[in-house]
C-alpha cells in the first residue's frame, strides 16, 4: 500500500509541472505573437 502512495505521488508532480510548461509556453507564444504585431502596427505608422 505505502508503496503505491509513493508511486502515486511521484507520478503526479511530473504531470503538473509537464501541464504547467504546456500552460507556460502558449502564454509566452500568445504574449510574443501581440508583441510582434504591435510592434509591425508602429513600424507600419513610420514608414
Amino acid at each position: 500500500m505505502s508503496s503505491f502512495k509513493s508511486k502515486t505521488f511521484t507520478t503526479l508532480p511530473k504531470c503538473s509541472v509537464q501541464r504547467q510548461i504546456m500552460v507556460e509556453s502558449t502564454l509566452f507564444y500568445k504574449t510574443t505573437k501581440v508583441m510582434f504585431f504591435l510592434y509591425l502596427k508602429s513600424v507600419s505608422q513610420y514608414v
